[in-house]
């Protein structure tokens, strides 16, 4: 206990018979030892456990491990988060990909709408030149008339 911050002592002085016990069943410490343990044996183990916490501490019953799972259970969580981390990344790319893909048709529709305006406007522009040249034709047919 005497390696132990003050800080990480005080915790320890202040935790329950058995929740010292708990945590030392979770951290894969053998259950029978720390249910027959007094509470000074139980705080220097969970002091120990704190200051050099064990890669795997076998447990009593089958080979259990660090929070009672064995290696190859740890092996299989670890590929399932990375399963998971990487469905994560892909739902993300996805995603992204849709919203560029949608910047593009919505970039897409503006152009198209652009080209229908130019056309319209330029339509406008030939028959009003169409008028213009009528009205001029019946002007010049006036003067002609005229003289």
């Amino acid at each position: 206990m005497e390696k132990l911050t003050s800080k990480q002592q005080a915790e320890v002085g202040k935790m329950s018979t058995e929740r010292l016990r708990t945590k030392l069943a979770k951290a894969g410490y053998d259950e029978e030892t720390a249910a027959t343990a007094d509470r000074t044996v139980l705080q220097n183990m969970f002091a120990e456990y704190l200051i050099a916490p064990p890669e795997m501490v076998t447990a009593a019953a089958g080979g259990a491990t660090n929070g009672g799972m064995t290696e190859e259970e740890l092996d299989l969580r670890l590929q399932e988060l990375e399963l998971k981390k990487k469905a994560e990344e892909r739902k993300e790319e996805e995603m992204e990909l849709r919203k560029k893909a949608e910047e593009r048709e919505r970039e897409y529709q503006q152009r198209e709408e652009v080209k229908k305006l130019r056309k319209k406007a330029e339509k406008r522009a030939e028959k009003q030149r169409e008028e213009e040249m009528e009205l001029q034709k019946k002007a010049e047919e006036r003067a002609e008339k005229e003289r």
